[in-house]
């Protein structure tokens, strides 16, 4: 578990614990991650995989690519700067979404939470890096996936609780939005 919303902090503090934290270390290899899910999912490699292991050489399909999409990045701290800097790389438009809304490098454009629906509209990609706070507890549900593209695709990395399961499992089967790439799962 990352994050600090389980941990015992009151207990932490009678004990005389002293909690730190390694900030900074994640930012490259999470944003290859969600680079390398926006690349199989524009290159369609699940496609060309499967017709490897058959040896059915298909020229017909074309693919996309990530030039030229729009990502969404909630969470704008150091692994949201990691990302936005290799999105930028591939060409792509990057929204960062934060507390303040104040522009930051690498990001193309900043808002808050509060245009999410704004943001949603316009993106290929959305990306939560965000903690859970009272705010941000199902920030992603039935709504929200409803002001996304039907191709968009949408990447958990942050928490679980940041999206509404259930309201996620109908927009998949409903085709209200493409995909979910998930790290990261609601508990109950």
């Amino acid at each position: 578990q990352s994050g600090i919303e389980h941990v015992p902090l009151d207990e932490l503090n009678k004990r005389n614990i002293q909690l730190t934290n390694i900030k900074g270390i994640h930012g490259s290899p999470m944003s290859e991650y969600v680079m390398s899910t926006v690349l199989y999912v524009t290159r369609d490699m699940g496609r060309f995989l499967y017709n490897q292991k058959r040896h059915i050489w298909d020229r017909k399909h074309l693919v996309d690519e990530a030039y030229g999409k729009t990502m969404a990045v909630f969470g704008a701290g150091t692994i949201g700067e990691a990302v936005a800097q290799k999105a930028k790389a591939f060409g792509m438009r990057v929204i960062g979404v934060n507390t303040s809304g104040r522009a930051k490098p690498p990001f193309d454009e900043m808002t808050t939470l509060a245009d999410k629906n704004k943001v949603l509209e316009q993106s290929d990609f959305v990306l939560l890096l965000l903690p859970v706070t009272k705010e941000t507890y199902h920030c992603i549900s039935f709504d929200e996936l409803k002001q996304m593209k039907p191709t968009a695709w949408l990447i958990n990395i942050g928490r679980g609780a940041l999206i509404d399961t259930d309201s996620l499992v109908s927009a998949l089967k409903h085709g209200t939005i493409r995909g979910a790439a998930l790290d990261v799962f609601e508990e109950d």
